[in-house]
């Protein structure tokens, strides 16, 4: 339904424009009719213009309303129906042919260019020819001519078509509201010129002549209002006049009138020809020239408006500036952004403000220098307005802005560029300096091209001089070492048939017998299934960390001093020992050898000689046993012989074992010349036989220590071997040692009293014993438990518990209103506990804590304690003395220090040892040692106290050579605390078996019984 009555729609369209071109046609013919006949014959064919146009405008769709109207017109003139159709077809050929040459020109009816007006010119001259040619034959065919008149009359028809056509072509074409726009925008003005140009019409024509004499120059009059109205009012006004103008001339020219009546009739129509073509030409010229002038204005104006908003809108900022003062004159939203400042604010500076001094220097010499108007100027640093350096490349075209030449810039922010380039610049520095600290070589193989290429680092490791062009891997092999080249072919040989890549290690070995050791890694390429195109790979120089490695392993594994295997070392052998012996059934040993007084080696010659000492008898030790054997130093003067596969039967094994340690012994004991002096030493070893792995290995080196320590206890220089017996004191020792710990904790020690009898028989004091009352063994025996105590340590906290029980029962027995009152107690300080640096501090607080008298209590000091370090005993005793405590020398005669010590320490007592009394009845030796030790005692002002006295025999012998005090079991034994002050009560305290033990005249009011 809509196809059809879109259809039924446009004939109807059809058919009313061509009956309007019909009766339109009709009403122009017949006004050309209606000129006056004169002599001129001059005609003016509007219908010729109608028929151009109609089809410019509508096509060949109104060719039935032109055929028709012109058939009409060809009726009304009196011709017969055939003569008024072919006629008609003529003007109709004549119009269509007019119109397919302006289309096939691509004529522009808005007369754009002035090819327009000349293609309308040309087109009407031939189309108007057509149809002036085709009338005349049809007349003369119809004998309404004769040949004389065909000429003429063929003259005639092509002068008014040519006429009419641009006459009324232009003025039907502007025919629309966008031409009307000029006129209607300059009212006032189109109606003065409309005004104007019919006066002068009306002058120059149809009353030139009439009212005055005719005047030709006058017709140039109309040429300046038609330049005029083309100029301002365009189309619309160049139309109006061509019509108007070219209408008066014609008519005027016709009625006998005008400028144009002058001379014969084909000198008048050739002027008023060229008059009317002429005028239109100049009107259609100017009005083509003055559109395209207005097209490139508004063209310019457009251009302007996009470049404003491209200049604005431009995401990269872009900016304008004075060429002379460098001031910006205009910059976009862009650059307003990136720097900081509004458009307001940069219009007040310049590049000064965002260029570093020495760049506008720069600039301004490169302006300078230029060629050209373009330029890329680089990159160049500017500041923005919160001070930051940013990098900006700019490019930039000089053009004149605003009559000032300028330069405009396009600018893109590369801070993140520059600054990663600098950063990949910097990281190439890095890497290359990596990769020579590293010392890493990359190497590039083209088997097919037998190409080669390295980096210098490769040269460096290969310590080659670097060459150009193909170089010959041969060179590089040679340079292997021989051991290791069987390996790179392997890999070469893997990687050309496929391998993606190998990583490996191996050697250089230089002519100087150098050795470099290299990893290398290695990747290959091509396609897969055949062999490898490219081969790519790195080399690194491993030398160093080989080093590192080899020292981390001797570090690890052996001992740094001597050379020989270390604890860990041993200990991982000794397994694979066990392991052999499991499957040989033979025997093997360890030998565990420790110096004999090695201390004092390094006391007293310092630790330099000491470690030139280990070094040479690691050296001796090493050169007494076989190459499959073992020499491992486990620390200190203690050095762990391991043998190997001695013998299945053990007594065989047993005396090979003896044999070598017999040798290792004789060698130690062979002199050694240390720093330019002679030293002799000694070892004592221990040994401990294995076979297969029933014993652990902690197990086997337990035992041989514990030989060893049997070695030492049987008077050092000297071989064991490990006997269970030895163990088992040894595990005795360690639970006596944890059942010691748990008595310190538990608090099971208790004081004894022994008592210290002065030359008149009474009581003056008592020395304190400790004694161990455990709940299972009962009383431990001090000799059993103090050599264990000192050994780990806990005498020193055993030592402060009984001072501090000392100096409670000192305030105690002040208190006491009997004998207790003035009992000096005597407290052993062990070594231990008295070079605890607090010690001094620990005493008086005990006498502070407890309120004891300071004078009542006295220190007993071994003499290898007190000479151990004098400064510092010295310092602790007087600091001790000025608070009133006494000192004794305990165990004196014992010692091998010098004498000359005694005149500079506080003493106050010498005690001869009970060693010395026991057989001064019997060994005139020890009589004459208790003698001089009483006698120098007297010189030096110190009293003498006699410990283990025991039988009568020597009290008299001690008393006759004058001995101030006793203390022995022929007084009493250590006694628990409340038997101790009742024997001292007792009356019977001083009453000997048989016989006083001090005279009567001497004895005084002692009293009591022998306590055992």
């Amino acid at each position: 339904m809509t196809i059809t009555a879109n259809k039924t729609a446009g004939v109807k369209e059809g058919l009313g424009k061509n009956l309007a071109l019909t009766l339109l046609y009709i009403a122009a013919g017949s006004l050309g009719q209606a000129l006056p006949p004169v002599e001129f014959s001059l005609s003016l064919w509007l219908p010729s213009g109608i028929a151009v146009v109609a089809l410019l405008r509508w096509g060949s769709t109104c060719l039935p309303g032109v055929l028709v109207g012109a058939t009409a017109l060809a009726l009304l003139t009196g011709l017969p129906l055939g003569a008024a159709v072919l006629e008609a077809a003529g003007s109709v050929l004549g119009a269509w042919l007019t119109v397919c040459l302006l289309h096939k020109s691509d004529f522009s009816p808005d007369f754009q260019h002035w090819r327009d007006v000349i293609l309308l010119l040309l087109a009407t001259v031939v189309g108007m020819l057509t149809s002036a040619v085709a009338s005349t034959a049809v007349l003369y065919g119809f004998d309404l001519i004769s040949s004389d008149q065909a000429f003429a009359n063929w003259w005639i028809y092509w002068v008014g078509d040519l006429l009419g056509v641009l006459t009324m072509s232009p003025l039907l074409l502007s025919l629309s509201a966008e031409h009307w726009k000029p006129a209607r925008s300059r009212n006032g003005e189109f109606w003065a010129c409309c005004l104007l140009s019919v006066l002068v019409g009306l002058v120059v024509f149809p009353l030139n002549g009439s009212l005055m004499p005719v005047q030709l120059p006058l017709a140039f009059l109309p040429m300046p209002l038609a330049v005029w109205a083309a100029l301002r009012f365009g189309l619309w006004g160049a139309s109006l006049s061509i019509f108007w103008f070219s209408g008066l001339a014609i008519l005027g020219t016709a009625w006998g009138v005008g400028p144009f009546v002058l001379g014969s009739a084909l000198q008048v129509q050739l002027i008023v020809l060229a008059f009317s073509t002429s005028l239109s030409a100049l009107a259609l010229l100017v009005t083509s020239v003055h559109g395209r002038i207005l097209q490139s204005e508004a063209a310019l104006r457009e251009g302007v408006r996009h470049y404003q908003a491209l200049f604005q809108t431009n995401p990269h900022p872009m900016w304008i500036y004075d060429l002379e003062s460098l001031a910006f004159l205009a910059v976009n939203d862009a650059a307003c952004s990136l720097y900081g400042y509004s458009a307001e604010e940069f219009r007040a500076m310049s590049l000064q403000d965002i260029f570093r001094p020495e760049d506008v220097e720069d600039l301004l010499a490169r302006e300078s220098s230029k060629q050209d108007s373009l330029s890329s100027s680089g990159v160049w640093c500017h500041r923005v307005r919160d001070g930051r350096e940013i990098s900006v490349e700019i490019s930039s075209h000089a053009f004149t802005y605003k009559r000032r030449r300028a330069r405009i810039v396009l600018a893109y922010d590369v801070t993140e560029r520059v600054e990663s380039e600098a950063r990949l610049k910097h990281s190439e520095s890095l890497l290359r300096e990596a990769q020579y600290v590293a010392q890493l070589g990359s190497w590039e193989l083209l088997p097919q091209q037998n190409q080669l290429i390295c980096t210098n680092e490769v040269y460096n490791i290969y310590e080659m001089e670097p060459q150009e062009g193909n170089l010959q891997a041969s060179e590089f092999v040679e340079r292997v070492h021989p051991e290791d080249r069987e390996l790179m072919v392997k890999v070469y040989r893997s990687l050309m048939r496929g391998a993606p890549s190998s990583n490996f290690e191996f050697r250089l070995q230089f002519p100087d017998g150098r050795i470099k050791w290299l990893y290398a890694r290695c990747t290959s390429y091509g396609e897969p299934g055949k062999l490898a195109t490219r081969l790519v790979g790195t080399i690194q120089d491993i030398s160093a960390r080989k080093q590192t490695e080899q020292q981390i392993h001797d570090l690890a594994f052996y001992d740094l001093l001597t050379g020989l295997p270390n604890r860990r070392l041993l200990t991982d052998r000794l397994h694979q020992a066990q392991a052999t012996s499991t499957r040989t059934r033979q025997y093997g040993a360890l030998l565990f050898i420790d110096l004999d007084h090695f201390k004092n080696l390094n006391d007293t010659r310092g630790h330099d000689v000491g470690d030139q000492f280990l070094q040479v008898v690691a050296d001796r030790i090493k050169h007494c046993i076989r190459e499959s054997d073992t020499a491992a130093r486990f620390g200190g003067d203690e050095f762990v012989v391991m043998l190997e596969g001695l013998h299945e039967d053990i007594k065989v094994a047993a005396s090979m074992v003896e044999l070598v340690a017999e040798k290792i012994r004789d060698k130690i004991a062979q002199p050694y010349h240390l720093d330019g002096e002679e030293y002799h030493s000694s070892p004592s070893i221990g040994v401990s036989l294995f076979c297969g792995e029933e014993v652990s290995v902690d197990q086997l080196l337990k035992h041989a220590d514990v030989a060893m320590y049997e070695a030492k206890a049987s008077g050092r220089n000297s071989i064991r071997f490990f006997d269970p017996a030895m163990q088992a004191a040894l595990d005795e020792r360690a639970k006596l040692e944890a059942e010691l710990r748990k008595a310190v904790t538990l608090r099971q020690f208790v004081p004894y009293f022994q008592a210290q009898i002065d030359n008149s028989g009474e009581v003056q004091g008592a020395e304190v014993l400790v004694r161990w009352e455990h709940p299972e063994r009962g009383l431990v025996s001090p000799a059993e438990f103090i050599p264990l105590a000192e050994d780990t340590g806990l005498i020193v906290e055993i030592g402060d518990d009984v001072l501090q029980a000392a100096c409670e029962q000192l305030a105690r027995w002040q208190h006491d209103d009997g004998v207790m009152k003035n009992l000096e107690l005597a407290v052993n300080v062990s070594a231990r506990q008295f070079r605890q640096p607090n010690f001094v501090e620990q005493v008086t607080q005990a006498l502070k804590s407890s309120g004891a008298d300071p004078k009542l209590l006295k220190l007993e000091l071994t003499e290898s304690l007190v000479l151990d370090n004098v400064e510092d005993t010295v310092e602790k005793m007087n600091a001790l003395k000025k608070q009133g405590i006494g000192f004794s020398m305990d165990d004196f005669g014992t010692g091998q220090s010098s004498l000359s010590y005694l005149k500079t320490l506080p003493l106050d007592q010498l005690k001869i040892d009970q060693s010395f009394v026991r057989d001064i009845v019997t060994d005139p030796n020890d009589a004459v040692i208790v003698q001089t030790i009483i006698v120098m005692a007297r010189s030096l002002g110190l009293d003498v106290i006699a410990e283990g006295v025991e039988t009568h025999q020597q009290l008299r012998f001690l008393q006759s050579r004058g001995c101030d005090a006793f203390q022995g079991y022929l007084f009493n034994r250590p006694l628990p605390l409340e038997e101790f002050e009742k024997a001292v009560r007792s009356p019977s305290w001083m009453e000997g078996e048989g016989e006083p033990l001090f005279a009567t005249e001497s004895a005084g009011p002692a009293t009591g019984t022998r306590a055992g």
